[in-house]
């Protein structure tokens, strides 16, 4: 699956209530790295998500920031596995696979925690579009939107966030914002790891 997402910082939230909410949560997602900051300086992530699910972000050479692959596997089912080995290997870490669970992937494989994103998430639908209403500690109010194609998708980044913007003020949701070009993890970094932010391959 290929991911595009648009994130839009914002002062107050439009009023979505008149679209399906899907849910509405408070997310912790606590991302990884190795001690030389190889993941981010890639321009890839992993990423725990409430202890229930582990996604790899993938960088597929997109510098906007916009889109990425993305897999995910289930926190209590994260066991050696080829496709995580495969993973690994395409960003250039050496992979150990003698491990139980995920605690023990991280231990065995020397991996530490780069930053903790705590935020209160209300999530929308509209039609294609998945729209996220995200409140992170220290960092800011974002509106989040996002839409999925397949591996095999041929990708417009400015008419997919065109069509984004658009479908929002057919609907009647008009607001000021300004872009993010970074994702939380760099907005983090910047204020409280500055050494890690310079060394990560997204940049404001």
């Amino acid at each position: 699956m290929i991911e595009v997402e648009l994130k839009l910082q914002v002062n107050n939230f439009p009023n979505f209530k008149k679209l399906e909410c899907l849910k509405k949560s408070k997310v912790l997602d606590i991302y990884y790295d190795t001690p030389n900051y190889n993941l981010i300086s890639t321009g890839n992530f992993l990423r725990n998500r409430d202890n229930k699910k582990i996604d790899f972000k993938l960088n597929i050479g997109d510098l906007s920031h916009t889109y990425c692959k993305e897999t995910s596997f289930l926190y209590n089912d994260f066991l050696p596995k080829t496709s995580i080995e495969q993973i690994f290997k395409s960003i250039g870490i050496e992979y150990n696979n003698k491990f139980k669970n995920f605690n023990e992937f991280l231990k065995v494989n020397n991996l530490k925690t780069l930053a903790i994103i705590d935020k209160y998430r209300e999530v929308y639908k509209l039609d294609d579009l998945i729209i996220s209403l995200d409140n992170a500690k220290n960092i800011g109010k974002f509106i989040e939107i996002e839409c999925d194609f397949p591996d095999n998708a041929e990708i417009n980044k400015e008419e997919i966030k065109n069509y984004m913007l658009n479908k929002l003020n057919q609907n009647g949701f008009s607001f000021d914002y300004s872009q993010v070009k970074i994702g939380y993890v760099e907005l983090y970094l910047k204020q409280h790891n500055p050494k890690a932010y310079n060394l990560g391959l997204f940049k404001e």
